[in-house]
């Protein structure tokens, strides 16, 4: 186990929702703990849900992958009767089945993958899944529900709210109340670290960990610097959304526009965003818009030199 799973594995409760960055190895381990459920007890039913049914029959797969490589001796105490369509049962009765959504039966355990985006991107299926999958636990199973942000709206959105404010207010959790875990790039361990020799640390980075450090009262090190300095040069816009230092973070980043105000404030710094004049000798290109039912919008244009000119704009 990496930190980040050891850290799950010790805490975990009965409801968890889990904010996270990339990589961090938390789907893996909850197939690792429904696989464990479903060997050495009967009787259990297990359900995974994800974006996608491929997604979900890939995470079933790595329960099977898991199984298939335990000592023979044990597989044949407990023999599969069952591997088809992203469903693996034994033939003591205890099963997992993959899925979009899941209604009708009882589960004792739920693993709920990238609910930030169905919460996003499908409103309805995330509501399908809180009324239908989410019914199917009694007080006392467990959930597992692990994303990243999508945005300060949605069914995931409003769990981490929650659980974040009954942690914050340090409140006894009951059995149908979710525990919030964070994991940002800068935690545990070294699995977002590189050899820092040679890396380059622009100076909007260096005030951002230095900012960073100051907020959380934490250290940065120079391997994770290097690291975050890298992903974030091939990740660009979404770096904030995609690896987070904080909850904020996450779901600020998310938000449909917050990419684009990032390049335009950056353009400012740089007086790239300017007043430009017309230059007499050059040409005038227009881009249209022709709104349906809304303003028509003109762009005037100019290429002067080696530069892009947007001198003027229109609508009406």
């Amino acid at each position: 186990m990496n930190e980040s799973q050891k850290k799950l594995w010790q805490e975990f409760h009965y409801l968890n929702i889990i904010l996270k960055d990339r990589q961090r190895g938390f789907s893996t381990l909850i197939a690792m703990i429904i696989l464990d459920t479903c060997l050495f007890n009967m009787n259990q039913s297990c359900g995974i849900i994800d974006i996608t049914l491929d997604d979900a029959m890939l995470k079933v797969a790595k329960i099977k992958f898991a199984y298939d490589h335990l000592p023979d001796d044990l597989k044949k105490e407990r023999p599969l009767v069952t591997d088809s369509k992203g469903t693996l049962e034994w033939a003591h009765n205890s099963s997992v089945q993959a899925g979009t959504s899941h209604r009708g039966g009882t589960l004792q355990i739920l693993h709920i993958s990238e609910f930030g985006k169905i919460s996003s991107r499908n409103p309805e299926k995330a509501r399908e899944i809180r009324t239908g999958a989410l019914n199917t636990l009694a007080p006392g199973q467990h959930v597992f529900i692990e994303s990243t942000a999508e945005g300060r709206q949605g069914e995931f959105f409003e769990y981490c709210e929650t659980a974040r404010r009954l942690q914050d207010e340090k409140l006894p959790l009951t059995e149908l109340d979710f525990k919030f875990f964070f994991y940002g790039w800068w935690m545990d361990g070294n699995e977002n670290e590189i050899n820092p020799d040679g890396v380059d640390i622009p100076p909007d980075k260096l005030k951002y960990f230095e900012e960073l450090e100051e907020q959380l009262g934490i250290r940065i090190n120079n391997r994770k610097r290097a690291w975050y300095c890298k992903k974030s040069a091939q990740q660009k816009g979404d770096m904030l959304r995609e690896f987070p230092a904080t909850p904020e973070e996450a779901f600020d980043a998310s938000i449909e526009g917050a990419y684009l105000a990032r390049i335009l404030s950056g353009m400012r710094k740089d007086g790239k965003i300017t007043r430009v004049p017309h230059d007499p000798e050059c040409p005038v290109n227009t881009a249209w818009d022709f709104g349906v039912n809304d303003h028509m919008s003109i762009w005037l244009h100019q290429y002067v030199g080696l530069q892009h000119r947007l001198i003027g704009y229109l609508s009406g």
